[in-house]
């Protein structure tokens, strides 16, 4: 299969800019002539992407061209609350009519259609991500590509809107993904995924039951519908979902950690931690596993085990205070207080709003008898404005406040 460069220099022309207020968007509009040169590349089956520098002449455009394989390049300048603009597109085929097609592509009239689309590419002003530009270009370059071909490529910008967290985005890709994939169920567990980390449980369900519905094997459906179950309070049919994934493929980790927390929250401890050592033989680098693990023998008073589990989590992901402040709670329970306070002391290196540590500190300082340290610490805890005290707690401070507070 041999690679061809095809070349087209962009000479900027006048264009209209009008700015949408409801949008605050810059649109340069050229007309309708974009379908003229979307009809000319399709047939090349390629794709396009963007490099983020500066093409200032056609030498360059060449030398990046041949790096990438090009089968032409457009550049544009920069215009007023606008971006500089380079676009390639890729493709490999033989090209018997090489020369007649680059003749096309110097043809004055051929050049021209390119302007639309630059002009499309910078529907965007200087406070918007170019890459949303840009893939909201490719969905209309899209729009007559085979079927499985769109299906697949918007599929593939969803979860990489997804991934960065724009999710509004990736719910875009999954729905117009489903206009060329209507019976693919995998695509609307995606958007369900979408519709619950922007908080609309009730999309995120309907989702996920038509997902089940469209393949009723689709096992990650019944894992993500079985968390939705559970956020909304209905136990039994979080349960029998994490069940049914679990029948369904008996070595599908997270279908053991959903029915494991299930089991958590029950307080059914030596059951959770049952599923969840399955889960960790599944897959070792599940954290999740280990902290919840580690809670349960925490509670069940096996703290030489909890404090293996907290270690492992802490080992997997040592920016989180969880794994520090879990673990230096087993020590506190343990009476190993200087442990602990190097856990509670990790805790504010990372996280120094982390309220609730400031509490277990002046408990450690107190058990130790260091009373006016402790008291310090209870002070910074009640400096908090969600801060707390028991009733026994309140009357150590008291105690504390009248024996070792200021005068």
């Amino acid at each position: 299969m041999l690679r061809y460069v095809y070349l087209l220099l962009l000479f900027i022309l006048p264009f209209n800019v009008s700015a949408d207020d409801e949008f605050d968007v810059v649109v340069a509009d050229f007309g309708d002539a974009t379908q003229d040169i979307l009809a000319e590349l399709r047939p090349l089956n390629g794709q396009f992407i963007y490099l983020d520098q500066v093409i200032s002449n056609q030498e360059e455009a060449e030398e990046i061209a041949l790096t990438y394989g090009a089968r032409f390049i457009t550049w544009g300048e920069e215009i007023p609350d606008g971006i500089r603009v380079n676009l390639l597109f890729i493709a490999e085929c033989d090209c018997p009519n090489y020369q007649q097609r680059v003749d096309i592509i110097e043809d004055d009239a051929f050049l021209s259609t390119m302007i639309p689309l630059v002009a499309e590419a910078v529907l965007m002003d200087k406070d918007l991500d170019f890459e949303v530009a840009i893939n909201s270009l490719l969905i209309s370059i899209m729009g007559d590509m085979n079927a499985q071909s769109q299906e697949t490529n918007l599929v593939d910008f969803g979860i990489e809107a997804y991934v960065t967290g724009n999710y509004e985005l990736s719910i875009e890709y999954y729905t117009r993904a489903m206009d060329a994939a209507p019976e693919a169920g995998y695509i609307y567990d995606n958007r369900g995924l979408s519709y619950d980390a922007l908080g609309e449980t009730e999309n995120a369900l309907a989702d996920f039951n038509r997902a089940i519905e469209l393949d009723s094997i689709l096992i990650a459906a019944y894992v993500n519908r079985g968390w939705i179950y559970h956020k909304i309070g209905e136990y039994e049919n979080a349960i029998a979902d994490f069940e049914r994934a679990i029948e369904l493929d008996s070595h599908y980790y997270k279908a053991y950690i959903g029915r494991a927390y299930m089991y958590y929250l029950a307080e059914e401890y030596e059951q959770a931690i049952d599923y969840y050592t399955t889960a960790l033989e599944l897959n070792s680098e599940e954290n999740v596993g280990y902290f919840y693990r580690g809670k349960s023998y925490h509670l069940l008073g096996q703290y030489e085990l909890a404090i293996d589990d907290f270690t492992a989590y802490i080992a997997i992901d040592p920016n989180d205070v969880f794994g520090f402040y879990s673990r230096g709670l087993v020590y506190y329970d343990m009476d190993l207080h200087d442990l602990a306070l190097k856990d509670f002391y990790s805790v504010i290196e990372i996280d120094p709003s982390f309220y609730y540590v400031y509490h277990s500190i002046g408990s450690s300082y107190y058990m130790q008898g260091d009373y006016e340290v402790a008291l310090e610490n209870f002070h910074i805890y009640l400096s908090f404005d969600d801060a707390s005290l028991s009733e026994d707690m309140q009357s150590i401070v008291d105690w504390l406040e009248e024996n070792y507070g200021e005068e």
